[in-house]
């Protein structure tokens, strides 16, 4: 990462307790040169805390990670200006 920008760390370490969201976005792309796509989910948590949910869409009962909004937001903003590529 060039900027000097760093990916928002997690809330709390992943665990197996599932976090309630309203509503999951997934996304998909293959990675250059693997014909694979790697599918993350995520959404909001529904406690209450504006915490965002993130797991692995191939592995629905795994960990799931989770990020106070602001992290979350300062990440997405990141990934859209290109500063992860």
């Amino acid at each position: 990462m060039s900027s000097g920008a760093r990916p928002p760390r997690p809330a709390r370490r992943a665990g197996r307790r599932r976090a309630s969201t309203s509503r999951r976005r997934s996304s998909g792309r293959p990675a250059p040169g693997s014909p694979e796509p790697r599918c993350v989910e995520a959404g909001p948590v529904l406690d209450g805390s504006g915490r965002f949910a993130v797991r692995d869409s191939k592995d629905r009962t795994g960990p799931t990670l989770l990020f106070p909004a602001a992290d979350w937001t300062a990440f997405l903003t990141d990934l859209r200006a290109g500063r992860f590529a």
